[in-house]
């Protein structure tokens, strides 16, 4: 079972996908859709980071581990991370917008642990973009072709992180306005001088 939890693992930077075995099941009925990874959320302040809303963004790229009775978020400062069993058939999602409250919409970024190669012009698993029939074909018919998806999804260098935290700092409130704090300070001085 150690085995199975600690997913993905790769030999020679291609991903394996495993599927637990079970006895007297017909071996064309093992269907290997599913890729279990950590899955790293980034651009969500710290206030919305609650179970109901990471559940929800996680739902619309793949579905919760079923190898955990329950689903296990790992909430810090800059980010939040879950395992998930992402659906292999389909593209992965490199961003996403999330309704936070009713007025307001942040831009969600996707990191994939330990999955070495989705395709950031088609989105699919397995290859790179490198390597990709659809983009080859495009290029080949003499198109410019520009990556639409991004590369942070496997390599957490190219996270646009100047947006992650603009967006992420912007709500923060203040409780006391800097202007107020030093004229606090000022005050407390002044009386501190006058007791001299």
């Amino acid at each position: 079972m150690h085995i199975v939890r600690r997913q993905p693992w790769t030999v020679q930077r291609q991903n394996i996908l495993l599927e637990l075995h079970t006895p007297n099941r017909d071996l064309n009925s093992y269907t290997f859709q599913y890729l279990y990874a950590n899955v790293r959320v980034y651009g969500l302040a710290f206030e919305f980071r609650t179970p109901q809303i990471i559940n929800a963004i996680l739902h619309r790229i793949g579905l919760p581990s079923d190898l955990d009775e329950q689903l296990e978020l790992h909430i810090q400062r800059d980010e939040c991370y879950a395992q998930v069993r992402v659906r292999v058939h389909l593209p992965a999602v490199d961003r996403m917008t999330v309704q936070v409250t009713p007025t307001m919409e942040r831009t969600v970024y996707f990191h994939y642990e330990r999955i070495s190669r989705i395709c950031t012009f088609c989105g699919y698993y397995f290859h790179n973009n490198t390597d990709c029939p659809p983009r080859i074909a495009r290029i080949m018919n003499g198109e410019n072709v520009m990556d639409p998806l991004g590369r942070w999804m496997t390599r957490l260098s190219y996270m646009p992180w100047n947006d992650i935290y603009r967006q992420v700092r912007v709500i923060i409130p203040r409780l006391i306005q800097p202007s107020s704090v030093l004229s606090n300070l000022r005050a407390q001085h002044a009386a501190i001088a006058g007791h001299t």
